[in-house]
């Protein structure tokens, strides 16, 4: 095996690494979430590609503006939220890379996370 094809190995090797180490802290992340927040029974967060971006690059981004119960934080209709959940969602999904979210729940999609379960994906359509 050539040093660059061992090379190629180890990064693929650890970058897995990293994305399980990464879907793990996630979900412990989201359940001490659940745990603090009982009238919170889900939350959603959609992360893409911009198809278009008035000249400038286009870059991939997960937008941090979660939905809670189906509701962002400007639209609550059940004011049971508190605020400080929408705040610590944001900063769950502000404390991995970028790379790293797409690796792990790809582009162009909605995760949709409830205590009944493991983080749901959908497409995402966007403009």
């Amino acid at each position: 095996m050539t040093k660059l094809t061992e090379l190629k190995t180890r990064l693929d090797a650890a970058r897995k690494q990293v994305e399980s180490d990464a879907r793990a802290a996630f979900k412990e992340a989201y359940q001490e979430i659940f745990e603090r927040y009982p009238a919170v029974q889900s939350f959603s967060w959609a992360q893409y590609t911009p198809y278009f971006n008035d000249g400038e690059e286009c870059v991939f981004r997960v937008n941090n503006d979660p939905k809670i119960n189906g509701a962002d934080e400007y639209d609550n209709e059940s004011k049971d939220i508190p605020q400080k959940a929408y705040l610590e969602i944001r900063a769950m999904l502000d404390e991995l890379p970028s790379e790293t979210m797409k690796a792990v729940f790809g582009d162009h999609v909605e995760i949709i996370v409830s205590r009944a379960g493991e983080p749901r994906i959908e497409e995402y359509s966007h403009d």
